[in-house]
């Protein structure tokens, strides 16, 4: 008894191969994979509000206002008008960090920078600064 349950349990866990395939493939498109993805390249982690590809528009936001982050002995924030200046700026509102959209989907893979890291860039304080932040980046 016990070995034909065993036998019916297995075969109700036996797949057909292509079935098999299909459900991991949309496992992976649900999960956001791409076939690249899935073979072993890692894909950047990127907040769900910034683009996720080279075809979607930048993502600039322009809520009333921006949440305040205690920096010093300031409470400061992320400004709109930087946008004007730095074209390629995006702006995360689930986490209100900025990152640049040239570098995520244009620059070169594996490149360390705090602009296309998950985490963003948060330091309001040195966002305008000549020899850091955002002017920092463009060079």
């Amino acid at each position: 008894m016990k070995r034909k349950r065993a036998d019916i349990a297995s075969f109700c866990n036996k797949k057909n191969p292509a079935e098999a395939q299909e459900k991991e493939r949309q496992g992976q498109m649900e999960k956001g994979q791409t076939d690249r993805e899935s073979e072993g390249e890692e894909s950047p982690v990127r907040p769900a509000d910034i683009s996720k590809s080279r075809a979607d528009q930048l993502v600039q936001p322009h809520p009333k206002l921006f949440p305040r982050t205690l920096q010093g002995d300031r409470r400061r924030h992320f400004q709109a008008s930087w946008y004007n200046v730095h074209s390629w700026l995006e702006y995360s509102q689930i986490q209100d960090s900025a990152h640049c959209f040239a570098c995520r989907h244009f620059g070169l893979p594996n490149t360390d920078s705090v602009f296309t890291s998950a985490l963003g860039f948060k330091n309001w304080k040195k966002a305008t600064f000549r020899d850091g932040g955002f002017t920092k980046h463009v060079q």
